[in-house]
């Protein structure tokens, strides 16, 4: 029986794990899914060696200054998504598989439940522990708009490992997820639209920092609608999405290749049986 039992191996899950053998615990971590959570797998390392790449791309087709004239740039978009999905895979090897190995630290890989006694079990078999830690994390939340469960969209799981790079992408969101990813495809050659709800971009941010952002983006080409309550979602036979919204009591409808839905995180615990 470990002394601590962690649910989850995500930044948080290794955290803990690391302390606890460091201070000399028998320690067990639980993981149902990929080894490392969001932030190496489908968070902030993915996204930003995306947001690199499309930086690095854009810099090469585009100049602010007169005298400085850029050249032809070529995109492999194929390569771009492998050489993140070996960064990916070196850092999850290194940085947490490794680390957890080094210390002593068993995975076991399985799926953790609650029994109706509040016993936790795995894969459906009870394991007793002293304690144990719930770093479930987040996953994306897809919000209420009719017809959009059907339609499949991505989230940002599907956006950083995309098959190819829509020609046009529609995103739900304007928050740092969506607009990081709209920027980084808009870079990359998609032509980009942005619905949000609220009447400004980025609203968590400092008012004028999002001011400054809306003038940058769209002067990259990205198309900004602030204030659009999105009514209907839906998706046409040959694949084309379609966002029926309602801007200043007016209806317009967005299309694109694909459809991005990031309006927020939810806490991952609809399998634990809480």
């Amino acid at each position: 029986m470990p002394d601590l039992l962690i649910v989850g191996s995500g930044s948080a899950g290794v955290a803990a794990a690391i302390e606890a053998a460091q201070r000399g615990a028998e320690v067990a971590v639980v993981e149902g899914g990929t080894l490392g959570g969001t932030c190496v797998n489908v968070g902030c390392v993915p996204s930003k060696t995306l947001l690199r790449a499309a930086e690095s791309y854009h810099r090469a087709r585009s100049s602010p200054f007169a005298g400085v004239k850029p050249g032809a740039a070529t995109l492999d978009f194929g390569a771009v998504i492998e050489q993140k999905d070996a960064l990916v895979t070196e850092l999850r090897q290194h940085k947490y598989a490794d680390v957890l190995d080094g210390l002593g630290v068993k995975v076991l890989h399985a799926q953790a439940r609650f029994d109706e006694a509040g016993h936790l079990t795995l894969d459906g078999e009870p394991l007793a522990a002293g304690r144990i830690l719930l770093a479930t994390g987040a996953e994306a939340s897809l919000p209420p708009i009719p017809g959009l469960r059907d339609a499949e969209p991505w989230t940002y799981v599907e956006a950083l490992s995309p098959d190819a790079l829509p020609e046009r992408l529609l995103v739900i969101g304007a928050g740092a997820i969506g607009l990081e990813l709209a920027q980084a495809y808009a870079r990359l050659g998609s032509r980009v639209s942005v619905l949000e709800a609220l009447p400004r971009i980025a609203p968590a941010e400092d008012e004028q920092l999002a001011a400054a952002l809306h003038t940058t983006l769209t002067e990259e080409g990205i198309e900004l609608v602030t204030g659009a309550r999105v009514e209907r979602v839906g998706r046409s036979e040959n694949g084309e999405y379609r966002a029926t919204f309602t801007q200043a009591e007016r209806s317009r409808t967005l299309t694109g290749d694909r459809l991005l839905i990031a309006t927020g995180r939810a806490a991952r615990t609809r399998t634990l049986a809480l």
